[in-house]
Formats: C-alpha cells, sequence, structure tokens
C-alpha cells in the first residue's frame, strides 16, 4: 500500500488499485485480446486453488515495476503492441495514483485465434 502523509492526513492506495488501473490500460491497447494469467504459485497451479495474476505489482523506495500478462488477437504485431501497453500502463497508473513507475514488462501468453486485429 501506498500511503502519502498530507497536512496531517493520509493517502492509502491498495495494489489492486494499481491492477486494475493497469488491466483497463492494457485492454484499451488496439490489438489486445484480453488479459491472461499464470497461476500464483506452482502448488496452485497443480492444485488449481491459486487464481490466476494477470497482472503482478512490487513496489519499494524507487518507484513501481508493473508485469502484465496479455492475450493478442490474431495478427497483431507483438512488439508495437507490446510497447503501447507499456506506455499506456506507466501513464495511465502515474496520471491516476502519482506513483513513480519505472518499468513495465509485458508478457504475450496467448493469442486469440477466433478475432482478429482487422475486425
Amino acid at each position: 500500500m501506498d500511503e502519502r502523509a498530507k497536512n496531517g492526513g493520509g493517502l492509502v492506495i491498495s495494489e489492486d488499485v494499481i491492477v486494475k488501473i493497469a488491466s483497463m490500460a492494457a485492454t484499451d491497447v488496439k490489438g489486445v485480446a484480453g488479459m491472461a494469467g499464470k497461476p500464483a504459485n506452482i502448488r496452485g497451479f497443480i492444485r488449481k486453488t491459486a487464481m490466476p495474476k494477470a497482472v503482478k505489482v512490487s513496489s519499494n523506495e524507487g518507484g513501481t515495476s508493473i508485469d502484465v500478462f496479455i492475450a493478442l488477437l490474431h495478427g497483431a504485431k507483438m512488439p508495437a503492441v507490446a510497447e503501447e501497453v507499456q506506455q499506456s500502463v506507466k501513464n495511465a497508473v502515474q496520471n491516476m495514483t502519482g506513483r513513480v513507475v519505472h518499468k513495465v514488462n509485458v508478457f504475450v501468453e496467448d493469442i486469440d485465434l477466433n478475432r482478429s486485429v482487422e475486425e
């Protein structure tokens, strides 16, 4: 959680909020079919108990690092879409929260072969 004291008060931003902002920003990019995800841990994968994480947020004094796991539409140019997702996520999180985002990693986990970019 991010805590900022101002005039004796404070602001707390849950990492779940950062996850939602990053997810919305990523799915707004043309060529992104949706969010994908990896199980939270290997035991969860085997037991199927852990929910997949489509966005992972790590924060420290130096700023925030975000990992985004996406699925692309068939025909999407991966490098161009990934770069646009990086910028979209970084700008959205910084503008809405005031947090410094120093890194956005994009992982292409799937391709939707039933839908294409041209549709």
